[in-house]
């Protein structure tokens, strides 16, 4: 048995060198992509010829705007209080959470109102669509002559 105990010491003293295991580091987790901005929400349509689009305001107050078209007049109510009336382009400050209406009369002659609701630090850009009416036209040279 001791014998034993000494061929296992004389072993193990002798195993020789050991070979030198490399260590490789671990990689480098990969950088996380940059989240990509958010996109601009679309204008979303109130009516038929009204869009609002809502932006953030530098100052973090709640605007109403009218951006076009140019040289509407415009009044912009909150119940019964009027807290505007300007030609477009043009706005009002308003009070985040609150709705309110806004009428205008385009330069075709026609009106129209959107209800439209303020947002804390941002501005609800309206946009109103004025199609002028197609008024008579000159009949051409050429298409004259066929008439008569």
């Amino acid at each position: 048995m001791r014998t034993r105990a000494l061929l296992l010491l004389c072993l193990a003293a002798c195993q020789g060198p050991r070979q030198a295991v490399r260590e490789e580091p671990a990689p480098a987790p990969a950088p996380a992509p940059a989240p990509a901005p958010a996109p601009a929400p679309p204008a979303a349509l109130i009516g038929e010829d009204v869009a609002v689009e809502y932006r953030p305001q530098a100052d973090g107050q709640a605007l109403i705007e009218v951006a076009s078209p140019a040289g509407a007049r415009v009044e912009v109510r909150e119940g019964d209080a009027l807290l505007g009336r300007d030609s477009a382009p043009m706005a009002v400050k308003a009070e985040a959470d609150h709705w309110y209406s806004v009428a205008a009369r385009l330069p075709s002659g026609a009106t129209r109102e959107a209800k439209v609701q303020a947002r804390a630090g941002e501005v609800a850009s309206l946009r109103f669509t004025d199609v002028t009416s197609q008024g008579p036209k000159a009949m051409s040279h050429e298409a004259f002559k066929e008439l008569v």
